[in-house]
């Protein structure tokens, strides 16, 4: 009938879904309440696996309890909308001007020392894979595995393994995959120029953590873990590559560096990165990009075909802490579909140095050459993306696999129109440029803006939040000597969830989804 009004109900159930498509996570949700049948539109399993697609996979973010993107083919309308959720919930408040947790669990361990008190917890890890439900806790000289559900109902302790020869670092693994998910370094207390390597698996069932291997070597070899990955293990320097599964005697392979002429003595390696089939390796002074151990294990001989293929000198000044973000790049299924291999994520390394900047140098992938030979996989840049003004006081500098991280630092922090000087844990995000960048707006704790150059093709951005994602008040002593109550962190992006370990053998686990 001409002239006749017409509601948005009556249009075709395709064209409500094409309009559903386009509007974000929160507005479905609250579109689902407007009517029957908008509710039972929303239900519908095509609706959720586009929004993961959408705002999930579109804007590189990780899937909780998801190891890839192919996992979502199986999942359910319930499954898929949780998830969808659960990641919006998560990005809306790391985003805000106050990012504050939903829920927390406190516990402490269950080392004491002589008089009967918990030791200090010296770090604390997400076990990769596990959606942040199991968290690894070293003090003292015992590593802990505690299991902290998401709906906030306790924490439980899982096992415990004491080493008396005295544990010098902790690391899980990097591969979600892999059985064995933790290493440790500890002293040798027969001879004290030698320390061991045990690699680990973790059994929830009969709760104990079984060990796999073990190797011995020297200490001024062996200083170092710097990453572990499925079955090989890299550290000391120069670097050394232990492929777990060989035999002891020729297990380890030294990284050719006949090119590397950048590096002097003091000049230590910071992080350490797999990325596809390559290694990127921070030093103080400089980013260098290796390419990743191939082993054969035919005849059981093990050789390791790493070389360095390009490297940056920085001429900033030496960096003190490093942090190696990958943000997914959502172009590669493109790439893939077309006859040229797909092309490596984007890479951004952050480096925090001395004079209280934090720097951004992104490495952007390099496409395969046709005329063949060995082509480096990232261009270099000439000059930083960015460089950040920060707290004297920022230490452990963090990246997760999603594209977040965190690091420690004090500032003043207003309490009930109070000041008081407090321990914080600082947030950023390594995401996709905007196609309508906003102008940098400084935050209150003491982070600014120093330098910015344009994002090049295929760049990333480096959001800081607008506030701390966590504070807990200090006394002076700890600001004179340095020696905070908060010792430790680590963050899960892909849930959305922060562990906190102090001196006093307190752990807090915080939920910002």
């Amino acid at each position: 009938m001409f002239g006749a009004k017409v509601d948005i109900h009556s249009l075709p159930d395709d064209i409500l879904l094409l309009i559903i498509s386009y509007i974000t996570v929160k507005d479905i949700i609250t579109l689902r309440k407007s009517s029957k049948k908008f509710y039972e539109l929303t239900k519908l399993r095509w609706v959720w696996s586009d929004a993961v697609k959408r705002h999930v996979i579109g804007k590189g973010l990780p899937i909780p309890a998801a190891h890839s993107a192919s996992g979502i083919k199986a999942l359910s309308a319930k499954h898929l909308e949780a998830r969808a959720v659960h990641v919006a919930k998560f990005n809306d408040n790391w985003s805000s001007a106050q990012p504050q947790p939903r829920g927390a669990v406190e516990f402490s361990v269950d080392t004491v020392n002589a008089e009967g008190n918990p030791v200090a917890v010296k770090e604390v890890i997400f076990l990769k894979g596990r959606c942040g439900e199991f968290l690894v806790v070293w003090a003292g000289d015992t590593i802990e595995c505690w299991e902290v559900p998401l709906d906030g109902s306790g924490a439980y302790r899982i096992a415990t393994w004491t080493d008396q020869g005295g544990i010098r670092q902790v690391v899980v693994n990097e591969d979600p995959k892999h059985p064995t998910e933790i290493a440790y370094m500890s002293l040798d207390p027969t001879d004290p120029d030698s320390a061991n390597v045990f690699v680990m698996a973790l059994d929830t069932f009969h709760g104990t953590l079984i060990p796999r291997t073990l190797m011995r070597g020297q200490r001024e070899h062996i200083s170092q873990i710097h990453a572990m990955y499925g079955d090989f293990i890299v550290m000391g320097d120069p670097l050394l590559v232990w492929n777990t599964l060989g035999p002891q005697a020729t297990s380890i392979a030294k990284l050719r560096n006949d090119a590397h002429v950048l590096s002097k003595d003091s000049d230590v390696v910071l992080a350490v990165k797999k990325v596809t089939d390559t290694l990127i390796v921070v030093r103080t002074k400089c980013v260098e990009v290796y390419s990743a151990p191939v082993w054969s294990t035919k005849e059981r001989r093990y050789s390791c075909s790493g070389y360095i293929v390009s490297a940056l000198a920085m001429d900033s000044g030496p960096a003190r802490e490093a942090a190696i973000a990958i943000r997914a790049n959502v172009e590669a299924p493109e790439a893939s579909s077309s006859s040229l291999s797909p092309l490596p994520p984007p890479v951004t390394v952050l480096l925090s140095q001395a004079a209280h900047t934090l720097i951004q140098i992104d490495l952007l992938p390099r496409r395969p050459s046709n005329k063949g030979g060995p082509t480096a996989p990232y261009e270099m840049p000439r000059t930083p993306t960015r460089v950040f003004q920060i707290a004297p006081s920022s230490r452990q500098l963090k990246a997760s696999s999603g594209g977040k991280g965190i690091w420690l630092q004090t500032h003043n922090v207003t309490n009930r129109r109070a000041k008081h000087p407090a321990r914080c844990i600082m947030g950023f995000d390594v995401c996709a440029p905007a196609q309508d960048p906003k102008p940098w707006k400084s935050n209150h704790c003491e982070v600014a803006l120093l330098m910015n150059r344009p994002v090049a093709e295929g760049g990333s951005d480096v959001h800081i939040c607008q506030s701390q994602l966590y504070s807990r008040r200090c006394d002076m002593s700890e600001i004179l000597y340095k020696k905070y109550c908060v010792v430790a962190a680590d963050l899960e992006d892909s849930v959305g969830r922060i562990a906190v370990g102090d001196r006093r053998g307190k752990i807090e686990v915080l939920d910002y989804a």
